[in-house]
Formats: structure tokens, C-alpha cells, sequence
């Protein structure tokens, strides 16, 4: 039999419970403080500069989006050097975002050594799409070679080069968008969409109508109509009412349907004018 009287056994269970509980607290008190530093002022340069060199995937994650946050060019040659060396892709497609984010026409020339270099088509494709954002209109023509080359049979380079040429709104660019809309991958296809929205190629919306009449893929389909609602006028109304008649098939009704919407869409828009 114990020994130890009942009452004793409940306190110490009791004292054990509330040892927990504190040290729960201090832990929670730490996280809120460490986070609230965070959120309530900004990290400065040294911190963030020993988060790249020394944190693992989730200090250097939250770094580089504390410098998207901050804007801080001046962090862009420490972003440069994790987008060179660091051996996690998923921190060097961050980084090859952040440069593009920054905007630094100095990170051009690093991106280009990254879609040469570097063995991830992740990567790769990140850095294409970073160059477009960084908006280097004399980057353009080396973007539309890589079109020619074996690089861009890979969907995250091909979608990358894509996305960063609706980035440049050079003439030359749109017309390889015009192209990319009849590319075989589903994908290249919806972003070369969303670029010739975001190029503002005053005749893209001619283009984009063939695909929501006619693409096989729905995806697609719906993805052309969503940019029609925003930059359609009354010159395509006339092809999507066809468009939606020929629709006898039941699995198409919501296409059918979304395409009627986007004609309302259209003409509400027309006579607010």
C-alpha cells in the first residue's frame, strides 16, 4: 500500500498542472511578443540580413516577405545572393519573387543568370515571370527567344515567359501572346489571357472571344470570359450571343450561361457610358 496520503497525491497533481500551465504561458508570451515585434514595427536591415544567411525555410520566408512589405531595395544584393546560393528551391523561387517585387533593374541581370543556371524549372520560371515585373522593357527580345528554346517545352518556364511578357506592353510582346493562345498546354494558354488583359492590347479582346467561344477546355473558356466582363466592349456582343446559341450540350450550360452574363455585363457597361 502508498504511503503517501490522498491529499498529497492531488496536490502534487495539482502543483504538476499548474507548472504546465505557466511554462504554456511564458511559451505563448514569447510567440506574442516575437510576432507582435513583427507586425507592430518594422525588422530592420541587419535582422533581416542574418534571417537570409542563417534561418532555415520559414525565418527566410518570413524575411523576404518583410522586404516585399518594406520595399527595401536596399536589401536587393542580399536578395540577389540567396537567389545564387541557397540550396532550397522553395526559398529561391521566394527570392527570385522578391526581386521582382523590389523592382531593381539591378536583379535583371542575376534573373537571367538564374533561368541559365539553376536546375529548377521552378526557379527558372520564377525568375522569368520576376523580370517581367521588374518591367526592364530591354529584356524583352532575350524573354521572346526563349520562347525558341528547349528551356520552354517545360510548363513553369513557358507559363513564366508568358506572365512576364504581358509585363512589358511592347507591340512585339503582344503579338507572341496572340500566339501563346493557341499554345497546347491549358495553362499557357489561361496566361496568356491574363497578360493581354493586364498588356492593355486594345485588340486582344478579338482574340480572347475565339476562346470563349471555341477552346476545348472549360477552364480556359471560363478564365476568357472573366477577362471579357472587364475589358469586352459591344463589337464582341454579337459573337458571344452566337457563341452561347450553339451551346446544345448540357455539360456546357454553365459556359452557356457565364458567356450570357458577361453580354449583360457588356452592355450595362455600354449604356453607363
Amino acid at each position: 500500500m502508498s504511503c503517501v496520503n490522498p491529499g498529497q497525491r492531488y496536490s502534487n497533481k495539482g502543483y504538476i498542472f499548474l507548472v504546465k500551465y505557466i511554462m504554456n504561458c511564458k511559451i505563448i508570451l514569447i510567440l506574442f511578443v516575437f510576432l507582435a515585434g513583427i507586425s507592430f514595427g518594422e525588422i530592420n536591415s541587419d535582422r533581416l540580413s542574418r534571417m537570409l544567411e542563417s534561418g532555415g525555410f520559414t525565418t527566410k520566408e518570413m524575411a523576404l516577405k518583410e522586404i516585399i512589405k518594406q520595399k527595401a531595395v536596399n536589401m536587393t544584393k542580399n536578395v540577389i545572393s540567396v537567389l545564387k546560393s541557397d540550396p532550397d528551391e522553395k526559398v529561391r523561387v521566394l527570392a527570385a519573387v522578391c526581386l521582382g517585387k523590389l523592382g531593381s533593374k539591378e536583379a535583371t541581370a542575376p534573373l537571367f543568370k538564374a533561368v541559365e543556371n539553376d536546375k529548377s524549372v521552378e526557379v527558372k520560371g520564377a525568375a522569368i515571370a520576376a523580370i517581367g515585373d521588374i518591367k526592364d522593357k530591354t529584356a524583352a527580345d532575350k524573354i521572346l527567344e526563349l520562347l525558341k528554346k528547349d528551356i520552354a517545352k517545360s510548363r513553369h518556364v513557358k507559363v513564366g515567359i508568358t506572365y512576364a511578357l504581358g509585363r512589358f506592353g511592347l507591340p512585339k510582346a503582344n503579338l507572341a501572346l496572340v500566339k501563346l493562345l493557341e499554345d497546347v498546354d491549358t495553362e499557357v494558354r489561361k496566361e496568356a489571357v491574363r497578360s493581354l488583359e493586364r498588356s492593355k492590347y486594345p485588340d486582344a479582346q478579338f482574340f480572347i472571344v475565339d476562346l470563349a467561344a471555341d477552346d476545348p477546355d472549360m477552364d480556359v473558356r471560363s478564365e476568357a470570359l472573366d477577362v471579357l466582363t472587364r475589358i469586352g466592349s459591344s463589337k464582341i456582343i454579337g459573337e458571344l450571343e452566337i457563341a452561347a446559341k450553339s451551346i446544345k450540350k448540357e455539360k456546357l450550360f454553365e459556359i452557356r450561361d457565364k458567356t450570357l452574363k458577361v453580354v449583360e455585363e457588356i452592355k450595362k457597361k455600354g449604356s453607363a457610358k
